[in-house]
């Protein structure tokens, strides 16, 4: 959820600054926080690979699907990242009178505390 919120902060930063609104903006804000987004998997991939590799050995049955479990999962929010919540925001934007995505989920965040 946080690379999403982050994702979003980028995309309604670039429209303050002076970008127009469109699937340009939104596709730039992706991209440019993709590298991020990549490395954070990828480096969590790594770290599940080797209980994947070498679950077969007695007494790892149960960390082997623990952690096929956790890489798919790993594939399946990385993608909705990159590809399904830039896509929603592009098409369902909120209103321009509306407080600062970033800013309205670190006020919940702080309210839960």
């Amino acid at each position: 959820m946080r690379n999403s919120l982050v994702t979003l902060h980028h995309a309604q930063r670039l429209e303050r600054g002076g970008m127009e609104f469109g699937p340009e903006l939104v596709t730039q804000a992706a991209r440019e926080r993709a590298g991020v987004i990549l490395t954070t998997a990828l480096v969590t991939a790594a770290a599940v690979l080797p209980l994947i590799l070498f679950g077969s050995i007695a007494g790892q049955e149960l960390l082997n699907t623990l952690a096929i479990v956790l890489l798919c999962g790993l594939v399946t929010t990385t993608l909705v990242n990159l590809l399904v919540i830039p896509a929603v925001y592009a098409q369902f934007r909120p209103e321009a009178d509306v407080e600062d995505l970033y800013l309205t989920g670190q006020a919940a965040m702080g309210a839960a505390d």
